[in-house]
């Protein structure tokens, strides 16, 4: 049983909120996802960067023969190297955009109420995102390995990804059931 002690008063309103142990798990998970949007906006920038510059003609030969010359893997061509770069952007974009709407859901735990018709929604996204990411990551991986390997295509499937996608969206029906239980109750006098 929590007691008045136990509660901290995170919106204003007492009784409602969550227990203090939960909200600093809340804050600490907040604080992690704030570190992680910065890292993957770094990382998506980067990547960026690097797949241009092996598109242009001349500079990608250029920075993959320093690359090999000083020890590191021959990786196949520049263009099946920007398609890599490329597709590490495009999937560290989503989920960059996935830690954005995550934030907005534990803004919504912070406040004591996670049970609200957006998270049901955010959670949609999330699991729309990843799965679309997924997609693209595999089209983009066969067309790497294309290029790159006298045209042996390569197909990786990600079952942990896969598990992940089928999991949030589980986690989105509950949260709505859950949402439903709780109208109901407010309904009910």
């Amino acid at each position: 049983m929590i007691n008045d002690n136990d509660i901290d008063d995170v919106d204003g309103f007492g009784g409602d909120a969550l227990p203090a142990k939960n909200t600093k798990i809340a804050r600490l998970l907040s604080t992690i996802l704030k570190i992680a949007s910065v890292i993957l906006g770094f990382v998506v920038i980067s990547m960026l960067i690097l797949a241009g510059v092996m598109f242009i003609p001349g500079l990608g030969e250029g920075f993959m023969a320093d690359y090999v010359s000083e020890g590191g893997l021959d990786v196949g061509s520049t263009t099946g190297l920007g398609f890599a770069y490329l597709g590490t952007a495009i999937i560290a974009a989503a989920y960059f955009f996935v830690v954005r709407i995550l934030s907005k859901v534990v803004k919504t735990l912070l406040a004591g109420d996670p049970f609200v018709p957006e998270n049901i929604s955010r959670l949609r996204s999330i699991w729309i995102i990843i799965a679309a990411a997924e997609i693209l990551r595999t089209f983009l991986r066969v067309i790497a390995t294309a290029t790159g390997n006298d045209g042996d295509i390569t197909l990786s499937i990600s079952p942990g990804t896969w598990f992940l996608v089928f999991v949030i969206a589980a986690l989105a029906e509950v949260f709505r059931h859950g949402a439903e239980l709780r109208r109901d109750a407010e309904l009910t006098v």
